[in-house]
């Protein structure tokens, strides 16, 4: 007899209601585990320009209230219920971590949109893409959870098991009167199949069982990681599920959240605005271009998929010598030599702050900083990061404006030297 489906968690009935000691795996991921920032990160993208929050809430409502107005009258939703999916809004943070994220299977932006469900909710024509434009994908979003819900016997879980993937719509076509636990019932069916499959000696039936078997597990837990999100914020941040629910304005949550240390960050949207004409040269690949630009390392692929998307190109589409791409204007600032500011009340070198007399650099964080973007802009190596926020007593790699940080000078004055050299050299 096949083991049953074991989701590392179990899921809550009640969205609202707090978790019980079965989605702790869950809570501690976002509290403790590999997800422990991802909530503040998230928060703190939430107020910066791009991708606030006061934009995603409206654009949810919206979304919201335009599809329920759409529905037959016997299945418009009721204000309560209306009210319960506002907080879905709030999925941004286990999606995408409320950025302009493009996965491997090329879904865009905050709220995960692929081409098909885009087109299909006015994100994406034949002249424009708004999957990233944190207001019109809230919208699209809202549309596309109210809808879900209103076709799926009114069961959120249901609904937002079928967000993240199309099995419970093909689960609907078997069903009555669809309910969570039956879609349940119907995975474990799937995973008879997928296991046969992946048991199996022919190796395409293999590869297909495989990516049955992990698409059906990553779908049991989504539901979970959802509520855990949406319940840490609840009990840790709630002000922002305040805000999401109207209680309060976005003045007053500004300042509430002053307490939590989050930086408002501001996410780079690669748009064909702020975009710049790169003619490739002969042996030029996409790497050696990205290269050229000082951007390489881990996130390389992410990287090329975003000038794909910027150039309209095919999912592994190369580029060709004497052909013109658009690069981000934000590749400019990474070419040629950089200059170090002068010695100012933002930037000073001084002796004795920390124990053993070592000389140190004094910084001030700027609206928009980073601790990896300060890292990278005086090229401390990624692997000095711990130094560095043990320096600062810094518990997370949350920063603020304002903050002043503390550096190492040897690093950064290494740098400064190089540089100055360049620029000795051009002049």
């Amino acid at each position: 007899m096949a083991n049953k489906l074991k989701p590392i968690v179990q899921e809550e009935k009640d969205l609202l209601e707090m978790a019980d000691p079965r989605i702790k795996y869950q809570v501690k991921q976002y509290t403790s585990g590999v997800n422990k920032d991802l909530i503040e990160k998230a928060l703190g993208r939430a107020l910066g320009k791009e991708y606030n929050i006061q934009k995603a809430v409206e654009g949810f409502r919206e979304g919201l209230m335009r599809a329920n107005e759409g529905l037959q009258e016997n299945k418009k939703l009721s204000d309560k219920e209306i009210e319960k999916l506002s907080l879905l809004v709030f999925i941004a943070i286990p999606e995408s971590g409320w950025n302009w994220a493009v996965s491997k299977d090329i879904c865009v932006g905050p709220y995960q949109f692929s081409k098909a469900t885009g087109k299909k909710y006015g994100l994406v024509t034949d002249t424009e893409d708004k999957r990233k434009d944190i207001y019109e994908s809230a919208k699209a979003a809202g549309k596309y959870l109210c809808d879900l819900y209103a076709d799926l016997n009114r069961d959120i879980r249901l609904a937002l098991s079928a967000y993240n993937s199309g099995m419970p719509l093909e689960y609907k076509k078997t069903a009555r009167k669809p309910t969570y636990e039956g879609y349940r019932k119907y995975l474990e069916k799937l995973k008879v199949d997928a296991e046969e499959k992946k048991l199996s000696g022919n190796d395409k039936l293999k590869e297909e069982g495989v990516r049955k078997l992990s698409n059906i597990y990553q779908n049991i837990n989504y539901v979970p990681g959802c509520i855990a999100a949406i319940q840490v914020l609840k009990s840790k941040y709630p002000e922002f599920l305040d805000y999401a629910q109207g209680k309060i304005t976005y003045t007053e949550l500004e300042k509430k959240v002053e307490k939590y240390q989050l930086a408002a960050l501001e996410p780079k949207i690669y748009t064909r605005d702020n975009a710049f004409a790169h003619k490739v040269k002969k042996g030029e690949g996409l790497e050696d271009i990205l290269k050229m630009y000082r951007r390489f390392g881990k996130y390389v692929e992410v990287e090329k998929m975003n000038i794909r998307f910027l150039n309209n190109m095919a999912k592994d589409g190369e580029v060709t010598a004497g052909m013109k791409i658009l690069l981000p204007e934000d590749y400019r600032s990474r070419v040629g030599p950089k200059v170090i500011p002068r010695p100012s009340k933002e930037y000073v070198a001084f002796k004795n702050v920390r124990k053993g007399g070592e000389e140190k650099v004094e910084y001030k964080v700027k609206p928009g900083d980073s601790l990896y973007k300060i890292m990278a802009e005086y090229d401390i190596p990624k692997w000095f990061l711990d130094q560095v926020k043990r320096a600062n007593n810094l518990k997370s790699d949350v920063i603020i404006a304002g903050q002043t940080l503390v550096l190492p000078a040897d690093l950064v004055n290494k740098y400064a030297k190089r540089e100055k050299k360049k620029k000795d050299e051009i002049s």
